[in-house]
């Protein structure tokens, strides 16, 4: 997620900048506020405990017995054989929270899911013209402007690799 922020504005920001100054700005506020949002959730999602069954104490509804952690378990109730414990309403164990979604951060997780696809459709759509202008058309004639700029290394890159 830092590498796509850091090539955002370090590529995007400028490109735009010199296209509409009001659109750049109506662009870094749209993407803060998804980057924001999204940097919220999954901090969210990760540090929220996706809910566990009270231990040592009788659970009413509680109809049967986990045969891993040897304790009650409530209705919905998994157990997790990547945490080792029980979780209320277990979603799945998520690999990029490093946690459990279950009960308590099941909310933060499908937000954190949407402000991701959100932020991506957002690169994409405002990326796709740069790539295209740039690097497919190959508008930008003036390769003194390029030098150091990562689009030029990219097209060098490719074409010393070819020949």
């Amino acid at each position: 997620m830092t590498t796509v922020i850091v090539i955002s504005f370090w590529i995007g920001l400028p490109y735009w900048w010199e296209r509409s100054c009001n659109f750049t700005i109506g662009l870094l506020v749209v993407g803060h506020w998804l980057m924001i949002n999204t940097l919220f959730y999954y901090y969210m999602g990760v540090a929220i405990s996706p809910g566990y069954p009270p231990q040592g104490s009788l659970i009413p509804e509680a109809v049967t017995i986990c045969k891993k952690c040897i304790a009650p378990k409530p209705p919905r109730t998994h157990h997790c054989s990547v945490c080792n414990r029980c979780v209320l309403k277990m979603d799945h164990h998520c690999p990029w929270l490093n946690n459990c979604v279950g009960f308590n951060n099941h909310r933060y997780f499908f937000m954190y899911i949407i402000f991701i696809t959100l932020s991506t459709l957002f690169i994409i759509i405002f990326g796709f013209n740069l790539v295209y202008q740039e690097v497919w058309l190959g508008t930008n004639k003036d390769y003194e402007t390029l030098i150091g700029h990562p689009i030029h290394f990219n097209i060098s890159s490719g074409e010393s690799s070819v020949s």
